[in-house]
């Protein structure tokens, strides 16, 4: 986490990429008015109303509040948007200059992300409060499809350009992009939380499984997906239970709902809100299905094959039995 300093600044205005071009307009309207396609207002909308606890309407959401997932899930936000590491800088404290300059005559050639980030708060939430703030109090502006924004501590004394907390500078279609990777479904109620299947999925790939398939309810609230890995086929569905702890008559419970059958496939359920206990375990690997709980989803966000590295070991009780 860097400090962002006068030096960093100039290199924005001056040579912030290979071929900079900057524009005459800038973050003020001017009393233009701007022109938001359906999806493009229906993100602006979400953003506002309900992703993150400023609003009543936030619900909150492990895969961006938890600290587990906070380093995979950004990384995994950054590269939806097209960002580069370079692109981005995370800081303690507000920018020590004034960013008049970059923000009133952007260069719309490149990308740019520097971010205040509180201690309390982890980086996919201070994105998104940073974006909820630029657009909740008319600091942004899009210039030929790209958005441009900041965020400041309230001070009616000084230059609102003047110590900022962020500077936002993407594309208006990667924002979307990046609102799809954690949506993959239409938002069509705002009440959804962001659904960790995509996330998942891009780690598997990472760890060398194919995904064979994808097949969606017909009411857009389960997704199951086949993945495979060394000729073995996984059939998973993810979910999440109210109870942190799922416990062996719980458990007997979620076996007897899961309806999940596929031809030659292990079945998997991640509960990724929820822990299981040893006896849930051992109840589970007994009826030849694979669950794997929050401290397992960690593990695979960190980079380590949790899920081969169970289904090996309930083979291995299986032949041993």
């Amino acid at each position: 986490m860097d400090d962002i300093d006068e030096l960093a600044i100039e290199e924005l205005k001056n040579s912030c990429c290979l071929n900079p071009k900057r524009s005459e307009k800038g973050i003020m309207h001017n009393g233009e008015e701007l022109r938001l396609d359906a999806q493009t207002y229906q993100f602006f909308k979400y953003v506002v109303l309900y992703s993150t606890e400023q609003s009543l309407q936030y619900k909150k959401n492990d895969l961006l509040t938890d600290e587990n997932f906070s380093e995979k899930t950004f990384q995994l936000m950054k590269e939806s948007m097209g960002l580069a590491d370079n692109d981005v800088r995370i800081c303690k404290k507000k920018l020590n200059i004034s960013i008049r300059d970059i923000c009133n005559s952007p260069c719309t050639e490149c990308q740019k992300l520097m971010l205040m980030k509180e201690k309390k708060d982890t980086l996919p939430m201070t994105f998104l409060i940073h974006l909820r703030n630029s657009l909740a109090h008319g600091r942004f502006n899009i210039i030929n499809g790209l958005f441009i924004g900041m965020d400041c501590k309230p001070n009616h004394n000084e230059d609102k350009f003047l110590n900022p907390t962020a500077y936002i500078k993407i594309r208006l279609d990667k924002l979307n992009s990046c609102f799809d990777c954690l949506f993959p479904y239409e938002v069509k109620s705002y009440f959804r939380e962001p659904d960790i299947t995509n996330t998942f999925i891009v780690v598997m790939k990472e760890l060398g499984y194919k995904l064979e398939s994808l097949s969606l309810n017909i009411d857009e609230t389960r997704a199951y997906h086949i993945l495979s890995k060394n000729d073995v086929n996984f059939y998973f569905e993810i979910k999440k239970y109210n109870d942190y702890w799922i416990r062996r008559i719980i458990a007997e419970r979620i076996h007897k709902r899961f309806k999940i059958q596929h031809e030659n496939c292990i079945p998997v359920l991640i509960i990724y809100s929820s822990r299981l206990t040893n006896e849930s375990k051992e109840y589970f690997f007994e009826k030849r299905m694979l669950v794997l709980d929050r401290r397992d989803l960690k593990i695979i966000l960190s980079g380590s094959d949790r899920l081969y590295e169970l289904y090996l070991k309930m083979y291995d009780k299986m032949i041993n039995k």
